[in-house]
């Protein structure tokens, strides 16, 4: 393969070409350095785009990657709160029961206290 073609060759080649039809052929070599020039430029603007490519395709990896993890702590967070959503109504529950217990004690107070009562008029 070859990549690049020297002017000095590409003129001998094409006289030898021209001898050969007896000069009916005319080829223009004043374009082949130019053409050269162009094809190496595009050449490095496309290694360029390809570099280019890879590195945004390391930042799409990185942040799927990222994206993967918050939802992941997004999924423990849920689960988090769905524990601590039945363990608060474990605690409600409780307080109201104590609540009723409590309600319970004081009417037995009461009772008591009423009963003492009598039972102190009882002695005098």
């Amino acid at each position: 393969c070859v990549n690049v073609v020297s002017p000095e060759w590409l003129e001998k080649t094409t006289t030898e070409i021209a001898a050969r039809f007896h000069g009916n052929v005319r080829i223009n070599i004043q374009y082949a350095t130019p053409n050269h020039q162009l094809r190496d430029q595009q050449t490095r603007r496309i290694e360029n785009i390809e570099a280019k490519d890879k590195e945004l395709e390391r930042k799409v990896e990185g942040f799927e990657s990222f994206k993967e993890e918050q939802n992941r702590k997004f999924d423990d967070i849920e689960q988090n709160q769905v524990k601590i959503k039945a363990e608060n109504k474990k605690l409600e529950d409780k307080v109201t029961g104590l609540g009723e217990e409590q309600v319970t004690k004081d009417e037995e107070i009461t009772l008591l206290k009423s009963k003492n009562k009598e039972l102190e008029r009882k002695v005098e």
